[in-house]
């Protein structure tokens, strides 16, 4: 789940309520985590026709509890957390089944995970460090998250083995996917240091240490 930019103030973390899982959004959120053993599974062993429809559930919840923060008014700073992990998640446990299988190029597999791996150490390392939170999404983060579902969905199509388009395509969208993830996770992790480097000269009040959520009465 994605709150609105707004609904977060660039201040140190956000403070996730646990009785925050009771928000529909959430719950979103958390059907597409428990979607992961049982996909993950249907991939590594190449029941590839289950694992279609399970990760168009997963993609979909993905879409879902976004709208659902966005319009709704029911975005939670323990949303703030759990979209990102279940969208890493999903495509790390994805990406590796099939290059394990190899329909993914390991190339691609290993630059994923090298993507996501350096942007959880920068975070707990800025956390750690003087407890900044402020980690945010970018619009090109979801960006390159949807190109990695498309090309993942598109993969797994392929190996059914008769795949409904061209394999030109397939490997159009791998060499997208690399130039995305490549360039999102540079462009987050500068932008991550300059926000770091913004709070810690005063750019942002130091007592703003909660999120500013819209009808948090209605929706905490």
């Amino acid at each position: 789940m994605l709150p609105t930019p707004s609904a977060f103030t660039a201040s140190p973390a956000p403070r996730p309520r646990w009785r925050d899982w009771k928000v529909p959004a959430n719950l979103v959120t958390a059907l597409r985590i428990l979607l992961l053993p049982p996909l993950a599974w249907a991939v590594a062993q190449g029941w590839f026709r289950l694992a279609i429809p399970l990760l168009a559930v997963a993609a979909g919840s993905d879409a879902l509890d976004g709208w659902l923060a966005r319009h709704r008014g029911q975005a939670t700073a323990l949303g703030f957390y759990l979209d990102p992990i279940a969208d890493k998640l999903l495509a790390a446990s994805l990406f590796l089944g099939l290059t394990l299988r190899r329909f993914m190029p390991p190339l691609l597999s290993v630059l994923v995970f090298t993507r996501d791996a350096s942007i959880v150490m920068l975070a707990v390392m800025l956390f750690g460090k003087a407890g900044f939170g402020d980690f945010r999404p970018t619009r090109w983060g979801k960006l390159t998250t949807l190109t990695e579902l498309l090309t993942l969905g598109l993969t797994i199509v392929n190996a059914v083995g008769n795949p409904l388009q061209p394999w030109l395509i397939t490997r159009l969208l791998w060499l997208a996917t690399f130039f995305m993830v490549f360039g999102s996770g540079t462009h987050y992790a500068l932008l991550c240091s300059r926000r770091y480097w913004e709070w810690k000269a005063g750019a942002q009040p130091p007592d703003a240490l909660e999120p500013n959520l819209p009808n948090s009465s209605a929706s905490d």
